[in-house]
């Protein structure tokens, strides 16, 4: 009985914009000779779409009646752009098996919405990858097109891929190759701060920048002129350390220790390929103060720096464990291109082979170059006392050790004596580049103690304050973050740098008044000279 009802749906094509509303009425008239209850359903949609004023309606013979039907998508990538048949069905309550079906059509119209993160945010190096994640949160398929640019167009941008094509909801990273068109040959490091802009079709979704900064050592550092006069004075202790290491394997014998004095400072340079350990060995015949000075080629972080007592002579190492001193004095992971670290050694330590090492802890090739000069303990001190000599520690990152008397014992032991003087508590040092007054201040509580030093395990809270006009860029160095407030618990040594972002106004020579242009540009930290 297909005349039981006339059934009618205006309009039966719909479109809808995500997040919008669309309506429709639906007509039904009873056709038949009794009255009946008709029953109202729409199929081919999700049921969260669909709302009807009525679902059902009695009727009497020859009457009708409508029904609204609202239809509502979400603005979610889950709802895809595109068309969706539905159908309006209208069923006899009296006769379930007689019904009426309507076919209607709803469009569902695209949007765009792309969202971008950039990890890292900042590097050092004449080079770096930085990841670029793109996620689709529209409900179409697009392409979203990737380009760097920076203000001092010094900077070159590689892709792994320029244009990902993203379905709706879906996630994909590209990786942007910065690298420095030019690196100096010396002076200070240099930041230039750049930024990816994601792009999607014309006039679709917003263009999104993501914001990073690159900062370039020099090929040379600050110290290679001294270290190249040190390099002449010392001639014959570096052809030493060419032959130790000219050829040698890792796991090939250890030279002859070198001797390390006041008039013979000690300079080389090591190439490491991913994660090799190299190592020599070294002796001082006084008391007095060793200066240890590390610059490396940075491609990653991670340079791993260690001066210890060698571990080819247990028996030594038995016996400064016995007497409470240190087997160990520096053992730390570079995470910045230089470190300089004073050691001082006590009688206890003179003629004594002591291993210097270096290993890479990167995933990719570098080069080291590093310094060793000493300080006699007359040179240390003035005055030398009869327990022990003061030890100074004005840019110092490693965990100091007493100097022990430079009068040597009456009589040779391998046993610990009542005069040895106890290993004091670690103490940590806290450095912060200083930046230009006109940026901004930093902020330290608590302050450090009088030799500029922490006590291990002080809870420390650092605060950047920018100035007026400008903004900060976020924490670099042993900490990352763009927080302004950096809360931590000090239990290693900890070299921080700020970067504040500031405008800076610039009248233009146009005889218009009041025309006034803001730049944006970087003003990179202030670096003192040593």
């Amino acid at each position: 009985m297909t005349d039981f009802a006339q059934v009618s749906v205006t309009p039966d094509q719909l479109t809808i914009v995500p997040a919008g509303q669309a309506r429709s009425s639906i007509f039904i008239q009873n056709s038949s000779t009794v009255v009946d209850v008709f029953t109202i359903e729409v199929q081919g949609l999700d049921e969260s779409w669909v709302e009807l004023s009525v679902n059902s309606v009695s009727l009497f013979p020859g009457d009708s009646a409508t029904s609204d039907l609202t239809l509502s998508v979400p603005k979610t990538s889950g709802a895809k752009a595109g068309t969706y048949p539905l159908t309006i069905k209208v069923s006899s309550r009296k006769d379930p098996s007689i019904s009426m079906d309507v076919e209607c059509a709803l469009e569902v119209e695209p949007y765009y919405d792309v969202s971008a993160e950039l990890n890292p945010q900042q590097l050092t190096g004449a080079g770096g990858q930085f990841t670029a994640s793109l996620t689709n949160s529209g409900n179409t398929e697009m392409e979203i097109g990737l380009n760097g640019t920076d203000p001092q167009a010094a900077l070159h941008f590689t892709y792994s891929r320029q244009t990902p094509r993203l379905a709706p909801g879906e996630t994909q990273e590209a990786t942007v190759t910065v690298t420095a068109r030019q690196q100096p040959l010396r002076g200070f490091p240099k930041t230039y701060p750049f930024q990816i802009r994601a792009t999607g079709p014309l006039n679709t979704a917003r263009p999104l920048e993501l914001h990073g900064s690159l900062t370039v050592p020099p090929r040379l550092p600050r110290w290679a002129f001294p270290a190249a006069i040190a390099c002449v004075v010392g001639l014959i202790a570096i052809i030493a350390l060419a032959i130790t290491f000219g050829g040698r394997r890792d796991d090939a014998p250890v030279a002859s220790p070198i001797l390390i004095t006041a008039g013979s400072p000690l300079a080389g340079a090591m190439d490491l390929s991913s994660g090799q350990l190299r190592s020599f060995e070294v002796l001082v015949e006084e008391p007095g103060l060793l200066i240890l000075q590390v610059q490396w080629d940075v491609k990653g972080n991670g340079l791993r720096v260690k001066f210890a007592a060698s571990e080819s002579d247990q028996a030594f190492i038995q016996t400064l464990r016995a007497a409470g001193l240190l087997t160990t004095f520096v053992d730390e992971e570079l995470l910045i291109p230089s470190g300089e670290y004073s050691i001082p050694l006590g009688q206890a330590y003179v003629s004594k082979a002591l291993s210097v090492s270096f290993q890479n802890k990167t995933s990719s090739d570098t080069s080291s170059t590093f310094s060793l000069s000493f300080q006699p303990a007359s040179a240390v001190t003035p005055e030398a006392t009869a327990t022990a000599i003061p030890v100074l520690l004005p840019s110092a990152t490693s965990t100091p050790s007493p100097i022990d008397s430079p009068t040597p014992s009456p009589t040779a032991s391998a046993t610990a004596t009542a005069t040895v003087t106890p290993t004091p508590a670690p103490r940590r040092t806290l450095k912060i580049e200083p930046v230009l007054p006109t940026a901004g201040k930093i902020v330290v509580s608590p302050q450090a103690n009088r030799d500029g030093t922490y006590e291990d395990g002080t809870s420390i809270t650092v605060s950047a304050q920018p100035a007026r006009g400008c903004s900060f860029g976020g924490w670099s160095g042993s900490m990352t973050t763009p927080d302004e407030k950096l809360n931590f618990v000090i239990d290693s040594n900890v070299a921080l740098k700020a970067t504040f972002w500031c405008l800076i106004p610039i009248v233009t020579p146009t005889p218009t008044p009041g025309l006034i242009i803001f730049p944006t540009f970087t003003l990179p930290p202030l670096k003192l000279l040593p």
